[in-house]
């Protein structure tokens, strides 16, 4: 309703954000999962979209668009960095946040209070 008032699209895209404060281990099998239950609800195969280059289901149909947010670390040494990145490839760019976690921790332990203090989130 509030879109609508506004004078915005009645498609407005909604963003979907998985915060990942989990071992790095971890993180690959989380999005692989999440991307698999969205490809059930959808009817769509599992492989059909753990690709990031054209997947076939999105805001365009209804779905929200998904973030990813990872904490570091992002592993033990370069090598290991660079073997979770490839094992997340199936996540576009603009899908993964990474974050410092002393930084995001102040924010995460006032999600509340900054969604309900704030105008601009109360339609979240």
């Amino acid at each position: 309703r509030r879109a609508k008032t506004r004078g915005a699209p009645s498609d407005a895209r909604t963003v979907r954000m998985y915060y990942m404060a989990v071992p790095p281990f971890l993180y690959a099998d989380i999005c692989f999962a999440l991307r698999a239950c969205r490809a059930e609800r959808t009817g769509s195969g599992a492989d059909a979209v753990l690709t990031a280059s054209q997947p076939p289901i999105g805001p365009a149909l209804g779905w929200p668009v998904e973030r990813f947010v990872l904490e570091k670390p992002f592993g033990r040494d370069t090598e290991s960095c660079a073997a979770l990145f490839a094992q997340l490839s199936m996540l576009s760019e603009e899908e993964i946040y990474r974050i410092d976690h002393y930084l995001g921790k102040e924010l995460v332990l006032n999600l509340l209070v900054l969604r309900f203090a704030n105008v601009c989130f109360q339609s979240i």
